[in-house]
């Protein structure tokens, strides 16, 4: 469930806190900025296919999970 109240992509954010993954090391996963990946962790751009992708198959979630972890209620301000 997302409330209003949540933050954007909790289960992301709940698996980066688990493996101790900064989002300037998302960023270097995904070759990418800091203000990048906080720009679509906090839901004001979408996160590309490929971006999901490279995060799917570095935390190594199933495809089945992929919406758990980018659901498609989470829309950018």
């Amino acid at each position: 469930m997302n409330l209003k109240h949540d933050k954007p992509y909790a289960e992301l954010r709940a698996m980066m806190r688990k493996y101790e993954i900064s989002q300037a090391e998302l960023g270097r996963l995904l070759k990418k900025s800091v203000v990048y990946v906080n720009t679509r962790i906090t839901a004001k751009k979408d996160w590309t296919l490929s971006d999901m992708y490279i995060i799917q198959d570095f935390f190594g979630f199933a495809d089945a999970d992929l919406a758990k972890f980018f659901p498609r209620e989470v829309t950018t301000k």
